[in-house]
């Protein structure tokens, strides 16, 4: 989630997260804190936590499996796991925008000196959505993140088996076609009339 040189939206956060007072990078706890605020800014935009945005649109009916981005040429397993590898443009911009401006709010509070624990942000940033009528997530999420993993690569085995079975298909139409022609040009040679 990157436009031009600015930050991905991950490390934006991170940033935010450094201005804490206890904030400790090896910490477990920071890593949790960290997700719940990704959560809650995607949330925010989508309605949805990452574990069920991945569940809703993961879907084997529609083209790669319903996501708009992922690494390399084509879908792999390792992308259907990652939240925003479904999100539309329109949604990335509005994910940056919202990470943009809470970095913002950030940056103003360090420059007046206003120390946080890492635990105010949360209610700064629940405030924040609040203000500016976005989605607020109350509890924690209805579905895991383990549960998502195992659902969409579940997901992913049925779309790579129907991807496989479509190709296979589609080499076989070629390679008919192809003993067609050969046939077509050899009657062509024997009978040039």
């Amino acid at each position: 989630m990157t436009f031009g040189r600015r930050k991905p939206a991950s490390k934006k956060v991170r940033d935010i997260l450094a201005l804490g007072e206890d904030y400790d990078p090896s910490s477990r706890s920071v890593n949790t804190f960290y997700a719940t605020i990704q959560n809650k800014m995607l949330y925010a935009m989508t309605g949805h936590t990452a574990a069920e945005l991945i569940v809703a649109r993961a879907d084997i009916t529609a083209p790669n499996m319903g996501l708009t981005s992922w690494k390399g040429a084509r879908v792999r397993k390792s992308d259907v796991v990652i939240a925003k590898n479904y999100l539309a443009q329109p949604e990335i911009s509005e994910l940056n925008l919202i990470v943009t401006m809470f970095l913002d709010t950030a940056d103003l509070r360090a420059r007046r000196r206003q120390t946080m624990q890492l635990a105010q942000w949360e209610n700064v940033l629940n405030n924040f959505l609040r203000s500016n009528e976005l989605n607020v997530l109350g509890n924690a999420d209805a579905v895991s993140h383990r549960q998502a993993n195992r659902i969409a690569e579940a997901r992913y085995e049925d779309f790579d088996a129907g991807r496989k079975e479509a190709e296979r298909l589609a080499n076989a139409e070629v390679d008919e076609l192809d003993k067609l022609k050969r046939i077509a040009d050899s009657v062509q040679k024997r009978n040039p009339h």
